[in-house]
């Protein structure tokens, strides 16, 4: 009976230890809500994070340039380097700012430039870039092709890319 009292104590605390480390555990499990970008002192939060995330994060949107903001239409926006997200009744998508932007030629419909089409299929297609607005064409030494929320880059040595639309 006295080791049975001595056992008890050392048998709670071994519980105690065991539930504690397992809270933490389900605590480092649950993924970050939350990320904050020093360099252009910005912080990226749900619902933007999980949509910046699964489009590539920095490597294909580039840093976030500042919060999420109301724009002038009510509508959450969240401005990355090379594409603007804005929430919507279907959750967080592109926002159409190569339209906004007025970029291609009115009226125009264009398809997918070959040089290009495997950036598009690979980032998400019409769902991420909406239609193309203008056909590819030569600005400066790069090709780029126009989007409903994008404009690709083909830089001379053929590395396909996002240009920074977000800072327009």
């Amino acid at each position: 009976m006295q080791d049975l009292r001595r056992a008890i104590p050392i048998l709670l605390a071994a519980l105690v230890a065991a539930v504690g480390l397992s809270l933490f555990a389900l605590r480092q499990a649950r993924p970050a809500q939350i990320r904050y970008f020093p360099e252009t002192d910005a912080t990226v939060r749900e619902p933007f994070l999980s949509a910046f995330e699964a489009a590539g994060g920095v490597d294909v949107l580039g840093l976030p340039l500042t919060d999420a903001y109301q724009d002038e239409n009510g509508s959450l926006i969240q401005p990355f380097e090379r594409m603007v997200f804005a929430q919507t009744v279907r959750g967080v998508a592109p926002s159409p700012v190569g339209t906004a932007l007025s970029l291609g030629t009115a009226g125009e419909t264009a398809g997918v430039d070959p040089a290009f089409a495997e950036a598009y299929a690979t980032l998400g297609g019409q769902d991420f870039f909406g239609l193309a607005l203008s056909p590819a064409r030569q600005e400066a030494n790069f090709l780029v092709q126009d989007f409903a929320t994008a404009r690709l880059l083909r830089c001379p040595v053929g590395s396909v890319g996002l240009a920074p639309l977000g800072r327009a």
